[in-house]
């Protein structure tokens, strides 16, 4: 009943100091209670009399407490070295896993240099078709081209009107090429071209009592497209087809007779063959 008195006894002693002289003094305090039929007893221990007289404050004043009306216990301190964990009700939630990197690309990087060589054709620049042969050296920065080749032409042969009066003519081309490469068909790759071209013309008589040499020099402009199918990451065939416009028409004459050969104010030149790429 809490109407009955509340008599407590005890008893302290120390310990500590004399079992060994670097020990720490403790003391010690066995507490005994008693209200009414209800027993109990307490062992505090402390290193100093304030903190003994604290702990025994906190056992006689629950003692004075009824059991039905004792009030909840307060909440332990958290460890710090033994953290809570989750609470139960809340699902476990998994951390964001990082995104996987994505797939790297296999495929070599573009080449940046590039040697061929072609068969070419032009009707123009000589009196008839002709065929020849060029070498080119091509750099390829991205989809860009600039290219520069040389062209050697097969010689032909001109009489002037149905005499045996005439002029063999041997022509050399040179010239450059800047592209820029539209992008995959299928297979095939397309580029628009422009450039210019030197010509070099030698003419040498024939047929005549006093038979002259004569050579002209002149430039043209062209435009056109090429194209190219890759075999290989290293070898790919290529034609290119494009109009010529001569800034300059020498003519070529044969005294007392006449003209034997003037180019044509438009022609029209195409090549077809392989190249090599560098990287």
């Amino acid at each position: 009943p809490s109407g009955e008195p509340l008599r407590a006894e005890a008893h302290v002693t120390r310990h500590g100091a004399l079992d060994s002289p670097s020990a720490r003094e403790r003391l010690r305090v066995v507490l005994r209670t008693r209200r009414g039929a209800t027993h109990g007893a307490r062992v505090i221990e402390a290193d100093t009399c304030q903190g003994v007289a604290e702990a025994a404050a906190v056992v006689l004043a629950l003692a004075l407490v009824s059991p039905g009306a004792a009030p909840a216990a307060a909440p332990l301190p958290e460890d710090p070295t033994h953290p809570a964990g989750p609470d139960p009700a809340e699902p476990r939630r998994d951390p964001p896993r990082p995104a996987p990197p994505g797939p790297r690309s296999s495929s070599p990087r573009d080449p940046t240099l590039a040697v061929g060589a072609q068969g070419a054709v032009d009707g123009g620049a000589l009196p008839r078709w002709a065929l020849g042969g060029s070498l080119l050296v091509a750099w390829v920065p991205g989809r860009a081209r600039v290219e520069v080749d040389v062209r050697r032409w097969l010689p032909q042969s001109r009489n002037v009107g149905t005499s045996a009066v005439g002029a063999r003519f041997t022509l050399t081309s040179w010239g450059a090429r800047a592209c820029h490469r539209l992008g995959p068909l299928g297979d095939l790759e397309l580029a628009p071209c422009v450039g210019v071209d030197g010509h070099w013309l030698a003419a040498h008589g024939y047929g005549a009592d006093a038979n002259q040499d004569a050579s002209a020099r002149w430039a043209s402009l062209a435009a056109g497209a090429l194209g190219r199918a890759p075999l290989t990451s290293w070898l790919a065939l290529r034609t290119r087809v494009e109009a010529t416009v001569p800034l300059a028409r020498p003519r070529f004459v044969v005294e007392r007779m006449g003209a034997v050969h003037q180019p044509a104010a438009l022609g029209m030149s195409a090549t077809f063959g392989a190249e090599v790429l560098f990287f």
